[in-house]
């Protein structure tokens, strides 16, 4: 599993490395898209890359992967704190979270993507 690997000090690029070879181990075929782990300041950054930036002690931590499995391609994106969160850190979390709730209640047909993000962005103002 990635997470008791994760160390403080190491790179962003060290931490896709371990990311992939997992997913590896356990049956992937290739990586579904370039991996993106992006931390700190870098981690509200959509679509960044991996690069080798050192993750730090209290950094949010952004894993955005997938992988290909007999012509599946899957994509999830999972954000973590290295070490314990603070309140701050908590709280913007649980933010972001209720407005992805928020944006899943409001999907019905005929909604548009502008619609639902405006849901989400909405209840973060």
């Amino acid at each position: 599993a990635l997470l008791p690997q994760l160390k403080v000090g190491m790179t962003e690029n060290e931490a896709r490395i371990i990311l992939e070879s997992e997913m590896l181990k356990r049956g992937s075929e290739e990586p579904s898209f370039a991996t993106i782990v992006a931390s700190g300041n870098r981690s509200s950054m959509p679509h960044g890359v991996a690069s080798d930036k050192v993750i730090e002690a209290g950094d949010f931590v952004t894993f955005d992967f997938g992988s290909v499995y007999k012509g599946y391609h899957s994509d999830m994106t999972r954000t973590i704190v290295m070490g314990p969160a603070s309140e701050l850190q908590k709280k913007l979390y649980s933010i972001v979270l209720e407005a992805q709730k928020r944006g899943v209640a409001a999907v019905r047909a005929g909604i548009t993507g502008k619609e639902l993000d405006a849901v989400c962005r909405d209840y973060i103002k």
